[in-house]
C-alpha cells in the first residue's frame, strides 16, 4: 500500500513537472515574440525624432528589454503628437509611447511650468506589462 502511494505520488510530481516545463517554454516563446514586436517599434520612434542612447537586455525568468531614447522636446508638440497618434493608431506600442509623452507634457504644464526642457528622454522597459517613462530634462532619479 505504501509503495502504491509512493508510486502515485511520484507520477503526480512528474506530471506537474512536465506541465510546468510546458508552461515555461510557452511563456518563454510568448515573451520572445513580445520583445520581437517591440524591436520593430524603435525604428518608428527614431523616424519621429528620438535617438536610442542606451540599449540593454535582462535575462531572467521574465526577460526584459530596456531602451532609453532622447530627442528634442520641440519635436513633440501637442499638435504633432495628435497627428502621430492618428498615423500610428493601429500600433498599440507606438501609441503607448506617444500617449505617455503627451501625458508627461500635460502634467508638466499643469504644474505651471512655462518652460519646456530642450530634451525629451524616453525609457521603455519591455516586460509584461511594458513600462514607459518620459522625462522632460535629465532625470536625477533612476
Amino acid at each position: 500500500m505504501k509503495e502504491n502511494l509512493q508510486q502515485s505520488y511520484s507520477k503526480i510530481v512528474e506530471l506537474i513537472g512536465d506541465s510546468f516545463n510546458s508552461l515555461k517554454e510557452s511563456a518563454k516563446e510568448k515573451g520572445q515574440m513580445f520583445i520581437d514586436d517591440w524591436l520593430q517599434v524603435f525604428p518608428e520612434l527614431e523616424a519621429m525624432g528620438l535617438e536610442i542612447t542606451s540599449f540593454g537586455v535582462v535575462l531572467a525568468l521574465g526577460p526584459s528589454l530596456e531602451v532609453e531614447m532622447t530627442g528634442p522636446s520641440s519635436a513633440f508638440s501637442e499638435e504633432r503628437i495628435e497627428a502621430l497618434l492618428k498615423e500610428h493608431e493601429l500600433n498599440q506600442y507606438v501609441t503607448l509611447v506617444l500617449k505617455t509623452i503627451r501625458t508627461t507634457r500635460q502634467m508638466h504644464k499643469k504644474l505651471g511650468k512655462g518652460e519646456i526642457y530642450d530634451d525629451l528622454l524616453v525609457k521603455v522597459r519591455v516586460q509584461v506589462p511594458p513600462e514607459v517613462r518620459v522625462s522632460l530634462g535629465p532625470p536625477t532619479l533612476v
